[in-house]
């Protein structure tokens, strides 16, 4: 029995099918979930409960860095994974404010 609850969310279907095969080799990890865009992300979080969240920073409607303070709030004691798959620069500054240096 899996461990840990994933919950991927990538507006590209394909990417997220990438994501699940890689991550379900492992016994101890489950895909519970898929969203497409950050609003479908708060709502399944809430609803699926999560260990961890695998959050696409580049996203219709909410994107990753909207979404993810919302989904920390829901679930604190989560795992938030964010990633994209873009050389933009928009998406560069700290998570944490500018003094982070996390």
């Amino acid at each position: 029995m899996a461990k840990y609850k994933i919950l991927l969310v990538d507006d590209n279907p394909v990417v997220r099918n990438i994501i699940r095969r890689v991550l379900e080799k492992d016994a101890d990890l489950t895909v519970c979930g898929e969203a497409g865009d950050g609003a479908a992300a708060l709502e399944k979080a809430e609803a699926l409960r999560p260990e961890i969240v695998v959050l696409d920073l580049s996203m219709p409607v909410m994107n990753g860095l909207e979404v993810a303070p919302k989904i920390r709030t829901l679930l604190p004691y989560s795992c938030l994974i964010l990633f994209t798959f873009t050389a933009a620069r928009k998406w560069t500054r700290p998570l944490h404010g500018p003094e982070s240096t996390r």
